[in-house]
C-alpha cells in the first residue's frame, strides 16, 4: 500500500469515528483543568469546556450535552443534586414538557390526521367552518393542556388539513376557447 493511500485511508476512519473520538477525547484533554487546580472554578470550568465542545462539534445529541450539568455538577461536588436540578424540573418547564410529550405521541399515532378529518368531516372546507373547526378543536385540546402543547398539536392537524384540501382540489381544465 503507498502512503497517500494509506493517508487516505486514515483520513475516513477518522471521519467515520470523529463523534466517538470527540466524545472521548474532549475530556482527556481538558481532564488537566480541574486535575492540575482542584478548585470548584476549575472544575467549573472543566464541564463549561466540555459542553462546548459537545455543543459545537455535536458529538453528543444536543438534550444531552444540556443535561451533562444534572450528571456533573453533583458528580464533581460543585453543587448538590437538589441545587443542580431546580432550574431543570421547575413546575412550568414539566407541564410544557408533558403537553409537548403529548403531541408527539398523537402525531406517532396519526390521531391528528383522524382529528383533521372529522374537521373537516363536520365543518366543510369554506374558510369560515374551517377556522371555526380549528378554534373549537384548540379550545378542547386547551382543557387539559397547556397553550403552548396545544399549539404544538395544532401545527401537525392543520397540516393534515391542508394536505387533504390540496388533494381534493381539481384544477380546472386549461382550455382556450377562440
Amino acid at each position: 500500500m503507498t502512503s497517500s493511500k494509506v493517508r487516505q485511508r486514515i483520513i475516513e476512519v477518522l471521519i467515520d469515528w470523529n463523534k466517538i473520538i470527540i466524545t472521548v477525547g474532549a475530556p482527556l484533554i481538558l481532564l488537566p483543568l480541574p486535575v492540575a487546580a482542584g478548585t470548584q472554578e476549575s472544575k467549573c470550568g472543566f464541564l463549561v469546556l466540555l459542553m462546548a465542545v459537545y455543543w459545537m462539534t455535536e458529538a453528543i445529541p444536543l438534550p444531552v450535552t444540556g443535561l451533562l450539568p444534572i450528571v456533573f455538577l453533583p458528580l464533581m461536588g460543585i453543587m448538590d443534586t437538589a441545587a443542580t436540578c431546580y432550574p431543570y424540573m421547575r413546575d412550568a418547564i414539566m407541564i410544557g414538557l408533558g403537553g409537548i410529550l403529548v403531541a408527539i405521541a398523537v402525531e406517532h399515532c396519526n390521531l391528528h390526521q383522524r382529528i383533521a378529518l372529522r374537521v373537516l368531516l363536520s365543518v366543510g372546507t369554506t374558510p369560515r367552518w374551517l377556522m371555526l373547526g380549528f378554534m373549537l378543536t384548540s379550545t378542547i385540546l386547551s382543557m387539559w393542556i397547556g397553550p403552548t402543547p396545544t399549539v404544538a398539536m395544532m401545527i401537525p392537524i392543520v397540516d393534515s388539513v391542508l394536505k387533504e384540501l390540496d388533494n381534493s382540489i381539481e384544477l380546472p381544465s386549461m382550455t382556450l376557447n377562440y
